[in-house]
């Protein structure tokens, strides 16, 4: 039978690892998310470029099934927002603060 240890066990969480509550709360101080409102407009703001041009560019190599247009563009402009333009902004207004 294996002898107990007497090792701090690491936790996980969507910050990472964390040895002990204190460094948690410093993490989770540092991650402070920014005004809802603030991500609302820069999301409106993000979203209307590529709302304007991604679907007429799009059209032209689909056939003129409505349906069709709306899921590519969606599927296009949707990780777009999420995985790019979203963390640069989170990025950029972290450092700001």
């Amino acid at each position: 039978m294996p002898q107990p240890t007497n090792n701090i066990s690491l936790h996980t969480s969507s910050l990472g690892y964390f040895p002990d509550c204190q460094t948690y709360k410093r993490q989770l101080e540092n991650t402070q998310s920014v005004n809802t409102h603030v991500i609302t407009l820069i999301t409106f703001l993000a979203l209307i470029p590529l709302v304007c041009f991604i679907p007429d560019i799009v059209g032209q190599f689909l056939p003129a099934i409505k349906w069709l247009n709306g899921t590519v563009v969606a599927g296009i402009i949707v990780p777009i927002i999420s995985y790019i333009v979203m963390p640069a902004v989170r990025l950029v207004l972290n450092r700001v603060k």
